[in-house]
């Protein structure tokens, strides 16, 4: 709050900044973007915005058009801060960023003032700025001071605001997208983040291998320029510790840079050195590590002046923080005319191999997908990139097939070619020396392994290597029907195939309604709706049905007859998500927001909640997200440091931690769980969490991957194919083949037992051909292995996922694993 007001005083009293709210964050706090430019450039700002679009688009521009903008354009340069909130550097060096901008009076500022628009955004996680600063301040001169915030710096994602950035699930992500991808489509983007503390002070671009092949080769060229010239002003102004390359690669990664530089932006990284918030830290020399094949403290061409270790302050990270941004923009000032051009050459490529090779088009079928609901997100989503669509209207026949009125085609020949490929294809991440370490074994990607949207989505999209002929109409703005819901005497029937049909299951219960589930696949006026479909009573409010039909997106259908189906009322269990400190858990926050988007009521659930042995009395499902079990148990700082050194693989040391945040439900709590468990409750289990029940109930269930080497087992973040038993009812609406996330993940084995039938597996790995984007080795070890499994344990049940389902909020294909079993 107190950077908004600053940055409002400066707005008062100088002409060449400008001070815009675009919109109000997560939690009700203002979201502010500053312009910074010459007075004259500010009057004119909408002039330039048009001219950094035609540069981007040169479609019918002619050479003389494209010189004249080059001329008489600016450089667009977008700096952001602070996205990741304990990473406050950023914020701090915004301060003097502006205020030596609209201040200065040399030549060199002058420069950028006439030849540059610079879009600054003090901070884009303005909620966890506040959180941070407050934590920070009443722990100030205790023995806590500088130790981490206890829960996620953003109310729901955390350190994963920096993965949504293709999904667009948080407001603050659809502002800077909608500020970089589509309003002004910049030339220049920095995000300045800080990473650890003991390895080079500075990283500044360029990135290291592997690369994203879809980026245009000029884009890494500028990379490097730019790179270049702030190493030379940080060496000039005697920094140390400062890299390129290691450890930062120019693979894919969910986040804003990544996606600009495959909308042509040449989008950089600056990652400074971490201190205790804003406490120093002393680091010792020999502490000081390297990373891909980098000594620590040895010098190299991409690292000639080391730092020798010592105290390491917050002023450092502002100061050279300060520098390597206004290095950049010194650099787009003098080589504006070069920048703006470039930006010219690589969006005319782009649309040139559009044309000349294949693929030419994109299909994107509705009414055949196995959730019409996702297919229509997946075009959402492109509209939201700014990426031009399509709909034909009338038959559109490519090669052997015939696509129906109303499909949405997306064609190559658009500025953001590149884009489309990387996340509409089919990833196949590289299995190289750049992701080998010496001993051949596999390096972990940055992020995910794949990008590939659809199969995130569960949407299938057709590449076509054929040229189209057809009436296409482009689409803009909202691409969801407008549903009118008739009234009905006999009822009406929504699919279970939509992900979006528990939102409306939801809103009748919520309203006091009923709903039932059919118990067979029925097919109405040639529209199958497959087991599990719901049911609604005529008595509903017509009102109200048609509301939610339009707020979720999904037809709800009047019935002209009688139901001739057997069906089920829905019982919806009361969902408790528990809850931890240590820093939060961003697998718990993507749970809370998936349910809030569909509907779902939820308790949050605490270690006195569980240990208080009351349970029963609040919830009926509960729900462990994603975790390390030693964080759920918390049973010691010792034993969670001991778990995650060997996870990790290196010393874990946790920082001082407030005894009222050392959260944990301790061996007590986990007997307390067992008796929710064995008296009736269902407890469901993500990913990692598994351990915790399959030890804690001793189930008849190894985990091979455990001891499995990286060589002979490797699967980093991949999407892998699972064949479905969709008349499971934890599998309702379904189709028969699905996609899953292998997310840090493991490999579950069913061993032989007494009672083998308490145990079903809806959801299993097929025997072969296992991998449908990423990167997999040693796929025998998957073969046919279940991926979820459902479990009988005294009168309760327990559903283990040996995968994330709901990844990021991203992975909309099994969303509904999690839904089928709160509404049953």
């Amino acid at each position: 709050d107190k950077i908004v007001e600053y940055f409002k005083h400066l707005a008062e009293n100088s002409n060449r900044i400008k001070v815009v709210e675009l919109g109000k964050s997560t939690e009700g706090n203002p979201f502010i973007l500053a312009y910074i430019s010459s007075p004259e450039n500010l009057r004119d700002l909408e002039k330039y915005r048009w001219i950094s679009h035609r540069l981007a688009d040169p479609r019918g521009l002619s050479e003389g058009d494209v010189e004249r903008f080059v001329k008489e354009g600016k450089v667009v340069f977008v700096i952001t801060n602070s996205l990741h909130a304990t990473e406050v550097g950023g914020t701090q060096m915004s301060i003097e960023l502006a205020y030596k901008l609209v201040t200065g009076e040399d030549e060199t500022t002058k420069e950028i003032l006439d030849n540059v628009i610079l879009l600054l955004f003090p901070c884009i996680n303005p909620d966890g700025q506040i959180m941070v600063v407050d934590w920070y301040y009443k722990y100030l001169g205790t023995e806590y001071e500088g130790a981490s915030l206890p829960w996620l710096y953003h109310k729901y994602v955390g350190h994963d605001n920096n993965r949504d950035a293709w999904m667009l699930t948080q407001v603050e992500s659809n502002l800077i997208a909608d500020a970089i991808y589509r309003f002004w489509k910049p030339q220049v983007f920095i995000d300045n983040h800080q990473m650890g503390s003991y390895g080079a002070r500075l990283y500044i671009p360029p990135f290291y291998d592997p690369i994203c092949p879809e980026v245009d080769p000029l884009v890494y060229r500028e990379h490097q320029w730019f790179g270049g010239f702030m190493a030379v002003k940080l060496e000039e102004a005697g920094c140390q510790g400062v890299e390129g390359g290691p450890p930062y690669t120019a693979e894919m990664l969910a986040g804003f840079l990544d996606m600009a530089n495959l909308m042509n932006v040449c989008a950089m990284l600056t990652e400074s050195a971490s201190v205790k918030i804003a406490t120093p830290i002393y680091v010792h020399k020999h502490q000081l590590t390297g990373n891909r094949g980098r000594v620590g403290d040895k010098k190299q061409y991409s690292f000639p002046n080391p730092w020798p270790g010592g105290w390491w302050r917050l002023k450092d990270i502002v100061r050279q923080q300060l520098i390597s941004n206004l290095a950049a923009l010194e650099l787009a000032a003098r080589m504006k005319d070069t920048i703006l051009r470039n930006m010219y050459i690589k969006a005319k490529r782009n649309i040139e191999k559009g044309l000349n090779e294949p693929p030419y088009a994109y299909a994107i079928p509705i009414d055949s997908q196995a959730d019409p609901g996702a297919a229509l997100k997946m075009v959402e989503l492109l509209l939201k990139w700014g990426v031009e669509v399509f709909v034909c209207e009338g038959e559109v026949k490519a090669g052997n097939r015939v696509y129906p009125s109303g499909t949405y085609f997306v064609f190559a020949a658009q500025p953001y070619r590149g884009l489309l490929r990387y996340l509409l294809e089919k990833t196949i991440y590289p299995d190289n020396e750049w992701t080998r370490a010496r001993d051949g074994t596999p390096i972990r990607p940055y992020d995910t392994a794949t990008f590939t949207v659809p199969d995130y989505l569960g949407v299938k999209v057709d590449v076509l290597d054929v040229k189209l002929e057809g009436v296409f109409r482009r689409v803009d703005g909202n691409v969801y029907p407008v549903y009118n819901v008739s009234s009905s005497d006999y009822g009406y029937i929504v699919s279970s195939a939509y992900n979006s049909a528990f939102g409306v299951v939801n809103g009748v219960l919520n309203s006091g309604g009923r709903v039932f589930r059919i118990l067979s696949p029925i097919t109405i006026d040639g529209n199958v709706y497959p087991l599990g479909s719901f049911y609604i009573p005529s008595d509903v409010n017509q009102s109200l049905l048609e509301y939610l039909s339009n707020v979720y997106h999904v037809p709800i259908v009047p019935l002209k007859c009688k139901l001739d189906v057997d069906v089920c009322e829905v019982k919806r269990l009361r969902v408790g998500i528990y809850q931890r400190y240590y820093g939060g858990n961003m697998d718990e926050g993507w749970t809370r927001w998936i349910l809030e988007q569909h509907g779902f009521p939820y308790e949050v659930i605490r270690d006195k909640d569980i240990v208080d042995g009351k349970l029963m009395e609040k919830i009926d499902l509960l729900i462990f997200a994603d975790d390390n079990p030693a964080l759920i148990l918390g049973e010691s700082k010792e034993a969670i440091e001991k778990a995650l050194s060997e996870l990790y693989r290196r010393p874990v040391v946790l920082p001082p931690i407030p005894p009222e945040y050392m959260s944990g439900i301790k061996k007590e709590g986990l007997e307390k769980v067992k008796d929710f468990v064995n008296n009736g409750g269902t407890l469901l289990t993500f990913n990692s969490s598994c351990e915790l029940a399959i030890d804690a109930f001793k189930l008849p269930i190894n985990i091979p991957s455990k001891k499995l080497d990286p060589k002979e087992f490797f699967c980093p973040s991949t999407i892998l194919k699972v064949n479905v038993d969709n008349t499971h009812p934890l599998c309702y609406g379904m189709p028969k083949l699905a996609y899953v996330m292998y997310h840090n993940s493991m490999i579950l084995e069913l061993v032989p037992a007494f009672n083998n039938e308490a145990f079903q597996t809806p959801m299993t790995y097929p025997e072969s051909d296992i991998m449908q984007s990423g990167w997999l080795i040693g796929e025998k070890y998957l073969s046919r292995k279940p991926a979820l499994i459902d479990v009988k344990q005294g009168k309760g049940r327990i559903v283990l996922y040996a995968f994330r389902p709901q990844f990021r909020g991203q992975t909309l294909g099994t969303f509904k694993t999690i839904f089928n079993a709160i509404i049953r």
